[in-house]
């Protein structure tokens, strides 16, 4: 321990101090990580200069030392610290904390104090705050040891730890006075002064120029750049206002020193762009800037959608700028390597970010290491609201707001415990982690400015050790955000099936699609899909609530998109402002407007103030406010600083009258800005991922196989995912072929089959499959005459077997992706090791350099096939078997369904599916097949069972309380198909559905059914056939009316209801007997 892992405090005196100390700490991760950070005695020497040293605590270097009884070594290391820090710079701490070693120690320390004339300084070696935390502090060191509480041999501390009051301190060290004057001594000393209102910006280097010409300064390059980009976007000459905006933010980012910034940025999106790399048209407030569009960092015309420069960089309110950049998620990590390989790589860094006790997990923690049954932790976590930290929240809060929760603590002491702990602990950091988008560039190396660190998981990245806020607003460092946008991956990739399947290039920027076109039949086609509602895939717009909003809104211009964006949000639905939107915009509403000069900001919206855009504008032109005061205004608002507010509100109330609008009038508009801008949400970025929207939605209508290929290529480790855009392709008429060895690429693909364009699976979305097997496979295939494997033999002699390997094989013939070769699945599953076997030996010749019997004859002048050993006689696997195999493989059901056989039943008596829970409101019918059961014993010593339930589009949670499970237990079985009827609970972080009662689907109709049609021909009139009819009715009497449609011979049409002695009980049996008579679509069960 005394070689390499004990504690040493450093303090800074001064900014010298501050910048060695954070160097050390740097180090200690850069070059010192062995398992902990660690800094050498070498290292202090070298950045010792203003810093302040104690000798620490127990685990101290000469404290460990008189511990062992080295007391010789223990002056010794007391020595090595003064010869390194000075005698004015060292202090030798005493703790007293109720610990028998701490004691021994201080004596020791005290001896060597006197000795060598240096200072004693009394300490509190603090681990929590009060002493009431003690709890929460021995549950939280179970947490991050793995341990339980009751577990005797677990790291405890039995020592007075927490953060001690003067009294408490002068109490405790009341024979060493001189010691606690020490302490404040050091205190004084300490006088760091970090310099303020300082950036560290790095310097774009323009590229050198031509032979002749003059070298460009960054602002230089920055004006020429711009003005290429204005004359690229509106032609030249420019028009005039167009010229008037550029000149006003060209003065603000010039007079601001902002033009490195821009460059930077333009740079590594340029060079993205030039390497095929996908990048995004623009995110945040930054699409306000024409600058930004001139550059091509934004795709969006500002003046266009009057987006405003001033939202994004306001110099009346001097911050950095803020440029967020979506890049292609699949190539993100190659445009941060660019930045890192131009500026340094020890001037760019990833930014640290710190996970913490979330509510439910803290929870969750604290009931693992109270050795509490898990099922019973796990439900008082679930009853949690999951929006609890989105909204600020806390336990307490949650306590309030779930009487069930309240309930349930008050009823039990044990949860009481629970909750008190977990109340205590929550907040805290769990662990430090990687930022998953932000990035820092240093104007030289970032181990000058701030402490970097380096995560364990990926040693060859620096993070910074301050969070993203310290560093732009105290370290006056430059930010990015550097986004992995998957919809960016999905588009390329759609682009490239196009390219493969039509031949030709698509262009989907803002400039070739026909977005302002209504008329053009893609433009057409893209807008009705959106109606339809018909957006799973589509950026933004997958949820089920939006897509009943579009399909309420019926959107048919780019305006509309970019407000869908804005106010789908739980501000604007709670308002009522989406309901009054959707009303206004098809006349249902009028609109109405307190002032004429607010028809031309609030017309796109149909008079909601829906933008913070708009309540900028109305300061501009009601009250004449300067845009940059109008931000400023914005910001106050959002943030309900009524300070700030009500400084600006009598100069709007006097701009407005001033220019001729009724105070009373004035007022008005004023409480609907101050109401709306809690709620109001940035056009610019509304603006730019509307385009994203369209493009996908225009991919997904003109070129539906392509871009279905595409996304379910993106979502191959989500089953759940990749199951319901199955469906949706289905549902859209597209084929889905199975996987397989010798017509699948690695992930899905466009194919044709025959004649219409189809998907086929992709190898790598097979479960045990991977990537780097998936490949081997496609890339061996190429290289079989025909491009086809013809045996398993073949396969397993082509490809190395340590990868693609007998779980790899077992996964593909189960996935059923051996199908194209002699044989079945149970024969293929069958001689897999003696394939395995035949591949080994072949890998083996390979190896030796030999040429096997097999080879001979594969480059015999006849080029006869591959001999295969025989496949062994045996049945096919059952279809139950069949489907067991590809569940397991490909995490559902692929060939057929359990379920398929009764699709019609649920379609007819379901209000409710798995898609669509969340929206549902009221008594719901929902079925499936019972996939999981969990049962436990509720506070009253009843059973109760948790359920998993699949559908035909995914799956949901059920829950059956103990009083409904006594009844339908018998009900409930693994792989039961079922109806359930009951409630949906969205209280929780996925819906899930309490249920009343469980149907199994063969007593659907019996249940459900309210009536019976039938549909008779004129020749089923006859007296004959119509008495079997009769027949057939009688013998399943029952409740259920039957009302029948008789079309005679002249054409008309006649429905009879029939008596009460021929109603039914429309069960299966019956169904089968009238279908037999009448022809199954002529005999219908109506719910």
């Amino acid at each position: 321990r005394s070689a390499g892992a004990n504690h040493l405090l450093l303090l800074c005196k001064d900014l010298t101090g501050w910048k060695n100390l954070s160097r050390l700490v740097s180090l200690g991760y850069l070059e010192g990580y062995y398992y902990k950070p660690r800094v050498s005695k070498h290292l202090l020497r070298q950045y010792s200069e203003g810093l302040i040293c104690t000798t620490a605590c127990l685990q101290g270097e000469a404290a460990q030392h008189l511990l062992a009884g080295r007391d010789d070594l223990a002056r010794q290391a007391v020595l090595e610290l003064r010869e390194i820090f000075g005698d004015d710079n060292l202090y030798v701490e005493v703790q007293r904390n109720g610990l028998e070693e701490q004691e021994r120690v201080n004596a020791g320390m005290i001896a060597i104090a006197n000795e060598l004339g240096l200072p004693l300084v009394a300490t509190c070696d603090a681990h929590y705050l009060r002493p009431e935390d003690q709890p929460a502090h021995d549950a939280l060191l179970c947490i991050n040891t793995g341990k339980l509480l009751s577990d005797p041999n677990r790291l405890k501390l039995d020592a007075v730890l927490h953060v001690r009051s003067k009294q408490e301190i002068a109490e405790a060290f009341a024979d060493l006075e001189e010691a606690v004057r020490h302490s404040v001594e050091i205190a004084e000393r300490c006088n760091v002064e970090f310099p303020t209102g300082k950036r560290y910006l790095p310097v774009y280097t323009p590229p050198p120029p031509a032979e002749g010409e003059a070298p460009k300064d960054a602002n230089t390059f920055f004006l020429e750049l711009c003005e290429q980009g204005l004359r690229r976007r509106y032609g030249d000459p420019l028009p005039e206002h167009v010229r008037e905006r550029f000149e006003t933010e060209k003065q603000v980012i010039l007079s601001m020193g902002f033009a490195s910034y821009f460059l930077i940025v333009w740079d590594f999106i340029d060079w993205a762009r030039r390497q095929g790399i996908p990048v995004g048209p623009g995110r945040g407030s930054a699409a306000g800037s024409i600058v930004a569009y001139a550059l091509g960092i934004t795709d969006v015309c500002p003046l266009k959608y009057d987006l405003l420069f001033e939202r994004f960089l306001n110099k009346e309110r001097v911050s950095m700028p803020d440029i967020d950049v979506d890049i292609c998620q699949e190539r993100r990590g190659e445009v941060i390597e660019y930045v890192r390989q131009k500026y340094g790589r020890d001037a760019v860094s990833q930014i640290i970010t710190f996970g913490t006790m979330a509510a439910r997990s803290v929870i969750r923690d604290v009931g693992r290491v109270m050795g509490m049954p898990l099922p019973e932790v796990d439900r008082i976590a679930k009853l949690v609201p999951a929006d609890l930290q989105v909204r600020r929240k806390k336990l307490k809060d949650a306590l309030e707001e779930v009487p069930e929760l309240r309930e349930a603590v008050e009823a039990s002491p044990q949860l009481r415990s629970l909750m008190e702990i977990a109340q205590r602990l929550e907040g805290s950091v769990r662990n430090a982690s990687t930022h998953a988008c932000g990035v820092v560039i240093g104007d030289g190396p970032l181990i000058e400015r701030v402490p970097l660190y380096r995560d364990p998981r990926n040693p060859n990245d620096l993070v910074t050790q301050f969070t993203m806020g310290l560093l732009e607003d105290a370290c006056g460092l430059l930010k990015m955000d550097f986004l992995g946008l998957r919809t960016l991956t999905v588009i390329r990739w759609c682009l490239t099936h196009i390219e493969r399947t039509e031949g030709k290039r698509v262009d989907v920027s803002m400039q070739a699609l026909p977005i302002d076109d209504p008329d053009d039949p893609t433009a057409r086609k893209t807008f009705e899909l959106l109606q339809r509602g018909e957006t799973k895939g589509v950026f933004q717009f997958e949820s089920s609530g939006y897509r009943d909003l579009l399909v309420r809104l019926q959107p048919d211009s780019f305006e509309d998109i970019i407000a869908l964006g804005a106010m789908y949000r739980p501000g604007p639905l709670g308002a009522g402002m989406v309901d009054a939107y959707v009303n206004r915009k098809h006349g249902r509403e009028q609109v109405r407007y307190d002032h004429p000069s607010l028809e031309k900001i609030l017309g796109e919206t149909y008079g909601c103030m829906l933008y913070q855009e708009q309540v900028m504008r109305i300061a501009n032109v009601l009250a004449g406010f300067s845009l940059n005061e109008a931000d400023s205004l914005r910001k106050a608002m959002g943030k309900k600083k009524p300070e700030v507010m009500a400084k600006f509100k009598g100069k709007f109330l006097d701009g407005a009258e001033q220019r001729g609008c009724p105070r009373e009038t004035a007022e008005k508009i004023w409480q609907q800005m101050e109401f709306f801008a809690g709620y109001g949400f940035n056009k610019s970025h509304s603006t730019a991922y509307a385009l994203v929207t369209y493009q996908t939605a225009w991919l997904k209508a003109n070129y539906p196989v392509e871009f279905m290929a595409a996304l379910l290529s993106s979502e191959v480790s989500n089953i759940d995912k990749v199951v319901d855009y199955i469906a949706e392709a289905e549902r859209m008429g597209i084929e889905v072929l199975p996987p397989s060895i010798n017509d699948s690429e690695v992930s899905f693909a466009v194919v044709t089959e025959g004649g219409a364009k189809a998907i086929r699976y992709g190898l790598v979305a097979i479960r045990g499959v991977g990537q780097s097997a998936a490949e081997q496979i496609v890339a061996a295939r190429a290289k079989q005459p025909e491009r086809r494997f013809r045996s398993l033999y073949d396969l397993t002699a082509s490809v190395d077997t340590k990868l693609v390997n007998k779980g790899v094989l077992d996964a593909l013939i189960k996935a059923g992706a051996t199908e194209s070769l002699p044989g079945h699945r149970a024969q293929h599953a069958a001689i897999l090791e003696k394939a395995l076997q035949h591949g080994a030996r072949k890998a083996a010749d390979r190896r030796a350099g030999q040429r096997g019997l097999f080879d001979a004859l594969r480059r015999s002048p006849a080029s006869e096939p591959l001999p295969t050993p025989a496949l062994p006689e045996l049945e096919p696997w059952s279809e139950q078997l069949l489907l067991q195999g590809e569940k397991e493989a490909l995490g559902f059901y692929f060939s057929s369904h359990p379920l398929k056989r009764w699709k019609s039943k649920l379609e007819r008596y379901c209000t409710a599916t798995s898609e669509n829970l969340a929206s549902r409101e009221g008594e719901i019918v929902t079925g499936g097949m019972i996939t999981g059961i969990r049962t436990r014993v509720d506070r009253k010593g009843a059973t109760m069972a948790f359920l998993t339930v699949e559908d035909l589009g995914g799956s949901f949670d059920a829950v059956v309380f103990s009083r409904t499970y006594a009844e339908v237990r018998d009900r409930i079985a693994e792989e039961a198909i079922v109806l359930l009827r009951g409630s949906v609970d969205t209280s929780r972080e996925s819906p899930s559905v309490l249920v009343d009662d469980v149907i199994p689907i063969e007593q659907a109709d019996g249940t459900f059914c309210v009536q019976l049609g039938l549909l008779l021909q004129p020749e089923d009139t006859e007296p004959e056939r119509i008495e079997r009819v009769f027949a057939a009715l009688r013998s399943h009497p029952g409740d259920c009316p039957v009302l029948c449609t008789v079309h005679t011979r002249s054409g008309l049409r006649a429905h009879i209801r029939l008596g009460t002695p021929l109603r039914v009980e429309p069960g299966p049996d019956l169904v089968r007997r009238l279908s037999e008579l009448l022809s199954p679509e002529r005999v219908q069960l109506r719910a």
